[in-house]
């Protein structure tokens, strides 16, 4: 068995490459910008219980709330008649639904299942 030596290396710190936070004229940046949060809510009421749920930070009129990666669920719940409530706990199901196009098939894949008590 033949053993292979690397030739040696000494690293120079006085030609480290100069780093900047703006990008020059030959780069580009691949970060995506923050997205704005949108300032509406999505409400979604029980029609025999009185129970409400607002979620904040919602595209006006959107059917089902929507949140980019890492951003905070926000909002409250309402209870009209609180009488003899033992407890209010809240589900939060995330999932991701991905489309594919060019062979028409989706797929869905649960991002979290949690349930929270109030």
């Amino acid at each position: 068995m033949s053993t292979l030596s690397l030739p040696s290396y000494t690293p120079d710190h006085n030609h480290s490459p100069a780093y900047s936070t703006e990008s020059q004229q030959y780069e580009r940046r691949l970060l995506v910008p923050p997205r704005q949060r949108p300032s509406s809510e999505f409400v979604k009421q029980s029609r025999s219980s009185g129970l409400s749920l607002r979620l904040a930070a919602q595209v006006d009129g959107v059917t089902t709330p929507v949140y980019a990666s890492r951003e905070p669920v926000e909002g409250t719940v309402k209870i009209a008649k609180p009488d003899g409530l033992a407890c209010v706990a809240v589900k939060v199901e995330g999932f991701l639904k991905l489309k594919e196009i060019a062979e028409g098939g989706t797929t869905t894949v649960v991002l979290s299942n949690e349930t929270i008590t109030l």
